[in-house]
């Protein structure tokens, strides 16, 4: 067997725990139950002691507000595959969303950006891929199909915004950035995530 497919083998057997601190998870569970019923039962309190503040017929408005409960969810385990994508994909949002975060400027941003977009064309892995998704969800409307499975995430109009800017400050770049989606959408997807 080769290294390839043992990689692919493991990210397809293996499993990685959903949970951010598993080992403290015997402790946390009962706390989070705990917490969220604290919070139902708060809410209510509070609408009782409105009710008895009010007249009759504000009290009638109060009985047709729903108070929601909110249960605890556990969130299980996961292939290994699944998880490095999620890490990888969050790994991108983050080096664009350090970006998108603050209003374009061509003397900050400009080069910077540009140089990060290079890297990720120039790589086939999963971290350029993840790049073009998030790309694709800011440029296209609705985006071109680039992972199977994965949703639409609709973007801010700030993100927008910023890319339109940097578009427009180097037009050079808007034909040759929606290419290199196109191509990335066309690559075999390194992990599966079934």
């Amino acid at each position: 067997m080769s290294p390839g497919e043992k990689k692919a083998l493991a990210y397809q057997k293996d499993h990685r725990i959903a949970a951010e601190n598993p080992h403290q998870f015997r402790k946390n569970w009962p706390r989070k139950e705990a917490r969220l019923n604290r919070r139902y039962r708060r809410r209510v309190q509070q609408l009782l002691d409105a009710a008895r503040r009010y007249t009759p017929e504000q009290q009638a408005d109060l009985s047709v507000i729903p108070v929601r409960r909110y249960m605890a969810r556990k969130q299980g385990v996961m292939p290994l595959g699944r998880w490095v994508e999620m890490r990888t994909s969050g790994r991108a949002a983050d080096a664009l969303g350090h970006f998108f975060s603050q209003p374009y400027n061509p003397t900050l941003h400009r080069d910077r950006f540009a140089l990060l977009v290079t890297e990720a064309m120039v790589g086939h892995g999963l971290y350029a891929r993840s790049i073009a998704q998030c790309l694709n969800e800011i440029l296209a409307d609705p985006p071109l199909p680039l992972a199977p499975g994965r949703q639409w995430r609709v973007r801010s109009y700030r993100e927008r915004d910023w890319l339109a800017a940097f578009l427009c400050d180097a037009p050079d770049w808007d034909e040759r950035l929606r290419a290199w989606i196109v191509c990335a959408g066309e690559i075999e997807h390194p992990v599966d995530t079934e």
